[in-house]
């Protein structure tokens, strides 16, 4: 079984309160669990980091690959290594640029008060592959969490480094740069934010990346059933009323905790063609709906008959 925690909850509970839930998540499920862990990702968040395509002459890495990501003639990333060894890749980007692509401002507050509002953030991100964890004997969770501080100062001290160029023919001479020796001294120390608001942020930020589409663009053979006098307004509340529709499907896991049973026993039930679902290509859905009409159906109701062996009076 294979388990990759989103980001939303790993900020919400931290990686320890991350390994406990899925532990006693799946434990009842299974006769004999061990968990290992195949890769870490460890990353930190800079702000008034300035980086330019010519530095890549300034990082000495011990990866044999480097490359320099750029749009518009503008530098927006490096990446070092190679994921494929599965043991140790880098990569750094403008996440301010890839914020504004993709619609995640919400991470903004999740920065909070150390983030200046503006600011350009580049984030620097260590991938540790399964092969490097193997090579240190590092495979429980607890044992992959203790040793963080140690990977990110090999990381950031050993593995990778950015200097300032210097008269020295040799560049592993060179001075380590002022910004990057900030990124060394990082502690990775996590704090929490409230999973319900992340979420909430997340369905918000892609609501506003779905709306240009949707205003004034007719949904589809839908409108042909409009009135093509009605308003853009029109377009945009119906729109509204669409994600709150009582036939939105849901996934497994909400069927299961409706239930108050494992997700184990309702793929059995889907298995068994026990409980009814909709196939959206090779994923399982539900209509919320049907569901309510399921359990209404497999309602039993109190008996009024008197119990075997004892007579009625």
């Amino acid at each position: 079984m294979r388990i990759q925690p989103p980001a939303e909850l790993l900020h919400a509970l931290g990686p320890a309160g991350t390994v406990r839930h899925f532990d006693e998540l799946v434990r009842p499920e299974m006769d004999r669990l061990v968990l290992h862990v195949a890769r870490i990702d460890l990353f930190c968040d800079v702000e008034g980091l300035v980086l330019r395509g010519e530095d890549r002459r300034a990082f000495l890495c011990r990866g044999d690959d480097c490359t320099t990501y750029e749009a518009g003639h503008v530098c927006t990333g490096f990446a070092f290594g190679s994921r494929r060894t599965r043991r140790i890749s880098a990569r750094m980007y403008d996440k301010t640029a890839e914020m504004a692509s993709k619609g995640t401002d919400w991470w903004e507050e999740v920065w909070g008060d150390s983030h200046q509002e503006g600011a350009q953030v580049w984030r620097i991100e260590f991938e540790i592959g399964r092969t490097a964890l193997t090579e240190l004997e590092l495979y429980h969770p607890d044992a992959v969490l203790a040793a963080v501080p140690s990977m990110w100062r090999y990381c950031t001290g050993e593995w990778l480094t950015l200097r300032t160029p210097g008269p020295d023919s040799n560049s592993s001479r060179w001075p380590v740069a002022a910004p990057w020796s900030s990124i060394q001294a990082a502690t990775l120390a996590h704090g929490a934010t409230e999973l319900a608001w992340i979420r909430r942020r997340k369905r918000a930020s892609s609501f506003r990346r779905l709306m240009p589409g949707l205003v004034g663009r007719p949904p589809g053979r839908a409108a042909a059933a409009r009135d093509p006098r009605a308003p853009t307004r029109s377009l945009r509340c119906a729109r509204c009323q669409d994600l709150h529709d009582p036939r939105a499907l849901i996934t497994m896991p909400d069927v299961a905790l409706r239930l108050g049973r494992s997700v184990r026993h309702i793929r059995r039930l889907v298995a068994e063609r026990r409980i009814p679902i909709v196939k959206v290509g090779r994923f399982v859905r539900f209509e919320d709906h049907a569901i309510e009409h399921w359990i209404d159906d497999h309602r039993v109701a109190p008996s009024r008959t008197a119990s075997p062996g004892r007579r009625s009076r």
